[in-house]
């Protein structure tokens, strides 16, 4: 075991994900690693999570590059046991692109040093790997004969030094070091990732999930950013003043306009690829209502909470009066599946776009705590903290376009729910009250149905339902 590389494999996220965008490596070639230690922080559709290592030993290679989308199962990291003679460990130079073979900035196997004798005992691992994960010789392609289409001497050699692909970090000349002997100085023993001169150095930029997410919607390259915050980090004020100059830059220039392109990835991706097979498999129906909702928000403020709360408390109350907006259809099994309990789903725009994560049991929380979970909901949503059981499971869905100051809208049934309602934002308008013309709060809700298993009016009943609780909620929720 001392003379192989160990591996570290992708592993599967769960929840039906197939792949994760490598945000950030919090390690470097040459650095000390124990089991269970962050290595890597990556992106799925769902969250953005710190991955620990199931090894212990030496980083000898990063197997991608940050901002690569890596396949559920690819390698992603190569770590040397301890025992290993690090000095022999070098590779070719080379450009590391945005998206790498598993073969890529690959290393010859160590050989070991009667110096340092491994303990003994087996190399320890986390729970789920087990001592035989892959070693250095399974590697894609390492079967191959020299010269055949993917052997890793070609792959290693595929990006050109002038050319790094997007993402990519441009290396030195030289050999891939790993340090000297253990203890000596920027050796594995005292924890530095300096690498020795002419060695492959994979420069990281210091940057949050957010800022990151910044930067590619505006274009900006990260790399090329003098970081303002404490420790070397990009702040979020970096980006907009580069995004500002990049902006002037391109009015001063020639009078034709300009482009920007990102690749298509994370929550953008899985969003797009719900609403596509949301809008071509159910039918659509959405019925609308305006309300006078004055005494709604006096009731709401008076409780402690907010307009939303009191509107998801609504929708809830619904869904278990018309048991139909709380059902899905099975068309695999030619059934209607009805649904006691309430999982409400709550739209959430985040930085790294829509989410929706869910509050189980809804029925039982009432109006302080649904309030408390959506506001908890919201939080790990924002900062990138869903688990996939926060975003699986819902029943019917909200969506909130008034906190944008939009009067209404048509939403797009999140798949496998029977409908979904959109809540308007509240305006000072004339309206009829108790016979008489006065200034009122009014909004516009929507409810989108799946018209498969949802008639019309029985859409109809369970939007005058909401209406009625946010119109007079003391009323009706007696």
């Amino acid at each position: 075991m001392p003379n192989e590389l160990l591996t570290f494999k992708l592993p599967d996220p769960g929840e039906g994900l197939t792949e994760a965008e490598i945000i950030r490596w919090l390690v470097a070639p040459g650095d000390s690693v124990s089991v269970n230690q962050p290595v890597v922080e990556i992106e799925t559709a769902k969250s953005v999570v710190e991955l620990p290592s199931p090894f212990d030993g030496i980083v000898a290679a990063l197997a991608a590059g940050e901002g690569a989308v890596v396949p559920v199962g690819r390698v992603i990291l190569k770590i040397a046991p301890r025992g290993a003679d690090t000095a022999t460990l070098t590779a070719p130079p080379t450009t590391l692109p945005a998206t790498l073979p598993d073969a890529v900035t690959s290393v010859p196997p160590a050989r070991p040093d009667p110096a340092a004798a491994p303990p003994p005992g087996p190399v320890p691992v986390r729970v789920g790997y087990g001592p035989g994960h892959t070693p250095a010789a399974a590697w894609r392609g390492a079967d191959r004969a020299p010269g055949e289409p993917g052997d890793p001497a070609e792959l290693v050699g595929s990006a050109a030094p002038d050319d790094p692909g997007p993402g990519s970090t441009q290396a030195a000349p030289g050999a891939l070091s790993l340090g000297g002997a253990p203890g000596a100085p920027g050796g594995p023993g005292s924890g530095s990732t300096q690498a020795a001169p002419g060695a492959l150095s994979l420069g990281r930029v210091r940057a949050k999930p957010p800022v990151r997410a910044l930067a590619r919607q505006l274009g900006v390259d990260l790399g090329s950013l003098v970081p303002s915050g404490d420790g070397g980090v990009v702040t979020r004020a970096d980006v907009e003043e580069a995004a500002s100059c990049k902006g002037n830059a391109a009015a001063l220039g020639a009078a034709g306009g300009t482009e920007t392109r990102e690749p298509i990835r994370s929550v953008r991706r899985a969003t797009a690829q719900a609403m596509v097979a949301s809008a071509f498999t159910a039918p659509h129906a959405t019925l609308f209502h305006e309300v006078d909702v004055t005494r709604g928000l006096n009731f709401a403020k008076r409780a402690g909470v907010g307009f939303l709360a009191l509107a998801e408390l609504a929708l809830v109350r619904a869904a278990r009066r018309h048991r139909v907006i709380n059902a899905r259809w099975d068309e695999a099994a030619g059934e209607i599946v009805y649904r006691s309990d309430v999982a409400l789903g709550i739209a959430v725009d985040t930085d790294r776009g829509l989410v929706v994560p869910v509050l189980h049991g809804a029925e039982g929380l009432g109006l302080a705590g649904l309030a408390a979970g959506t506001k908890e909901l919201v939080a790990k949503a924002r900062a990138g903290q869903l688990s996939p059981g926060d975003t699986a499971g819902g029943t019917v869905s909200l969506t909130n376009v008034g906190v944008f100051r939009i009067d209404t809208g048509t939403p797009i049934l999140v798949p496998g729910q029977a409908a979904i309602l959109a809540l308007g934002a509240a305006r000072m308008r004339p309206w009829v009250h108790r016979g008489k013309l006065k200034i009122r709060q009014v909004a516009c809700l929507s409810l989108a149905i799946d018209h498969r298993l949802v008639d019309g009016a029985d859409g109809a009943r369970a939007l005058r339902d909401i209406a009625d609780v946010l119109e007079n909620p003391a009323a009706a929720l007696l």
